[in-house]
């Protein structure tokens, strides 16, 4: 994802992501630069939950700052690298997976997947 020109705010950018987990969990999303971001997770149970959203609509910021109202996302792709380790259920598992919620041809197994999101290419 590449801005157009430095006074650009371009559509998934890793500071307005949202982090939320369940009470048992733990995780954190931190920024690497202007289009990477890491999120690190600590699951203590098999039902612990940790979900990341980035909304079309900024209603977080104070009004001033809020970043421009776009819901069509043409041209956006979102690309990243899954992994797991440790008691986390492998991305293949026969019960209690991982889930990915928004999903495009592909395959992923085990505890690594290579995930691309290409907006113009989604099937409802």
């Amino acid at each position: 994802m590449e801005a157009k020109n430095s006074n650009s705010i371009y559509q998934l950018q890793p500071k307005f992501l949202v982090t939320n987990f369940n009470f048992e969990a733990m995780a954190a999303t931190v920024t690497q630069s202007s289009t990477s971001f890491k999120n690190i997770g600590v699951f203590r149970t098999k039902t612990d939950l940790v979900g990341m959203s980035w909304f079309a609509e900024d209603t977080l910021s104070h009004l001033d700052f809020r970043y421009p109202l776009k819901k069509d996302f043409s041209g956006v792709t979102l690309s990243y690298h899954y992994a797991v380790s440790g008691h986390t259920p492998l991305l293949d598992a026969e019960s209690a997976a991982p889930t990915i919620t928004v999903r495009t041809p592909g395959e992923a197994t085990g505890g690594e997947g290579n995930i691309v999101i290409d907006f113009d290419n989604l099937y409802a």
